[in-house]
């Protein structure tokens, strides 16, 4: 029993770090202050809502395999921003009453535009990548590998 608990802390251990490194990977200085922006060297357009299901105001989550994030519409504007902390890659849950995304590992708090609203750090971490976002025939996607 202790064998198979310990196979499968190690696979889900695996999988985070592979979600970290993809984010790594892809991300790249945007030149505006320290966010930056996911831009895959080579990638495909991912469909992660419906535009009727994604109204002003809304967040939706979505994981597309390479990549894991948030999308929202605030002023008309779509926006997306990855779903791993940006200090310790820790996976982010939305909090929607607040609009927050949480990281669990530090009782860290982004918005869902991915600035840091609270921390508990010594220093705050970055704020989180954007990903290239899109709205096409209905859809909202983004560019992920």
């Amino acid at each position: 029993m202790q064998v198979a608990s310990a196979a499968a802390a190690l696979g889900a251990a695996a999988g985070a770090a592979a979600g970290v490194a993809v984010d790594r990977a892809l991300t790249e200085p945007s030149g505006a202050g320290d966010a930056r922006t996911l831009r895959p060297n080579t990638g495909t357009w991912h469909t992660v809502a419906a535009a009727v299901d994604l109204p002003e105001g809304a967040v939706r989550q979505f994981d597309v395999g390479s990549v894991i994030g948030f999308v929202t519409r605030t002023s008309g504007q779509l926006l997306a921003v990855s779903g791993f902390c940006s200090h310790l890659h820790c996976r982010l849950s939305l909090d929607s009453a607040k609009r927050e995304l949480l990281c669990p590992c530090h009782r860290t708090a982004f918005t869902v535009g991915g600035e840091v609203v609270r921390f508990q750090l010594a220093v705050p971490p970055p704020s989180l990548p954007h990903i290239v976002v899109r709205e096409v025939d209905g859809d909202i996607q983004v560019l992920a590998p």
